[in-house]
């Protein structure tokens, strides 16, 4: 069975799913690292995290990384930190056999599957997200012993990353083009 290690950067942590094909969920998590390190040190920090991560859960040719995309920031600093480390997580997939197709805008995740056809305020796509993951996934949550509280939010963004990637590829698996649903490709 193929897995799909899913991952959701922000500038102080990097919320992880792993979902099979068939789209269960088989471990997610979250790790935290020092904003007052060096941009350097962070990114070392996340490569060993991933391959941590791909190691623990044997992953290997034929299984898939996906991160999301930005979706727009406003300050270029930030931007370019989370580009540095959204481009170590594919490197370390990529060396460790992991197929990296693209990524996702998470725009298109709102509109696709939480059914959020506007632009609305961060809090209310958070919450949306929150409970489309609770309903979709609760067993697991639930055996996992996550919590659906906002600070477990990088955990949820990952999870339904994962999953819109999983349904993605299902999609195309019936003829059509993968490349259609992701950027920076």
């Amino acid at each position: 069975m193929q897995k799909v290690l899913a991952v959701d950067p922000s500038s102080s942590s990097l919320g992880w799913a792993i979902i099979d094909t068939r789209e269960i969920p088989l471990d997610a998590g979250v790790f935290y690292y020092n904003t007052d390190i060096s941009i350097s040190n962070r990114v070392k920090h996340i490569v060993n995290e991933i391959k941590h991560i791909i190691d623990c859960y044997n992953l290997k040719r034929g299984d898939y990384f996906v991160v999301e995309s930005s979706a727009g920031c406003i300050n270029p600093r930030t931007f370019l930190i989370l580009e540095r480390i959204r481009g170590a997580g594919e490197a370390v997939a990529l060396l460790n056999g992991l197929t990296v197709l693209g990524r996702i805008n998470p725009r298109s995740i709102h509109v696709n599957l939480l059914g959020i056809k506007k632009s609305l305020a961060r809090v209310f796509v958070k919450s949306a997200i929150r409970s489309y993951v609770e309903k979709q996934f609760s067993a697991f949550l639930k055996s996992a012993e996550i919590e659906v509280i906002p600070k477990n939010q990088d955990v949820f963004d990952a999870l339904l990353l994962g999953y819109y990637f999983v349904r993605i590829l299902k999609m195309c698996n019936n003829g059509g083009d993968v490349s259609a649903y992701l950027t920076d490709i």
